[in-house]
């Protein structure tokens, strides 16, 4: 386990890798020996990582989260559950905004993408393993984006906002919803204030570009 915070050696830590690409694992195993990570666990999905919580904490949790994201989103709450002070480092496999989104509402320490360097690599571990935070630059623009809004739109508008992109008329988002087309209407008012959107594709562009609407995840 970790000492200190800044006389410990990558090679004392301890890593589980956790991603279903073996090809990313691999790479991710050859770029941490790299820089002189011994102690590297892999694992495959969630499933075959949970088991081995039992045996102690690892040192950093190095989770790949792409579209397909509820496997690594869970393996991050079981890891907390365990370990409250777990530190976890993500590898967000798509540059959306909607994931980075669902991502950092997990209070990850690290997040990086996956065209991430040898040496940025290095300065996110060393830096989670002190007990700091890492996010690379990709990471904090697209925070930075969209976090500008003066005021977010609420669950509701965004289950609203989520149904008009799939194509749902009022009346059919009233009865998905289990809420008045008058409801509805108000919500879509709403969010046409709060996203300031011009007209209804508008609407939708900014609605995919704050991480509202995940368009690979659309109702149908």
């Amino acid at each position: 386990m970790m000492e200190g915070t800044d006389n410990y050696q990558l090679r004392d830590l301890a890593i589980a890798v956790i991603d279903g690409n073996i090809l990313v694992q691999e790479g991710y195993q050859s770029l941490l020996r790299k820089i002189g990570v011994e102690n590297i666990q892999t694992f495959v999905s969630e499933q075959a990582f949970l088991p081995t919580l039992q045996n102690g904490q690892l040192d950093v949790y190095i989770i790949g989260i792409g579209a397909d994201y509820a496997e690594g989103i869970a393996a991050i709450d079981e890891i907390r559950a365990k370990y409250e002070e777990a530190r976890v480092l993500v590898v967000a496999i798509q540059e959306d905004a909607w994931l980075i989104r669902k991502i950092m509402a997990k209070q990850p320490d690290a997040v990086l993408y996956p065209n991430a360097d040898q040496e940025e690599i290095r300065t996110a571990l060393t830096t989670v393993a002190s007990g700091g935070k890492y996010f690379c630059r990709g990471v904090r623009h697209m925070v930075s984006r969209y976090q500008i809004l003066p005021e977010e739109p609420t669950q509701r508008e965004i289950d609203v906002l989520v149904a008009m992109a799939s194509g749902f008329t009022s009346k059919e988002i009233a009865s998905k919803l289990f809420i008045s087309e008058n409801t509805v209407e108000a919500h879509r008012k709403s969010l046409f204030a709060k996203l300031k959107a011009r007209n209804l594709a508008d609407l939708m562009v900014k609605g995919i570009a704050h991480g509202y609407i995940n368009p690979n995840e659309l109702l149908g």
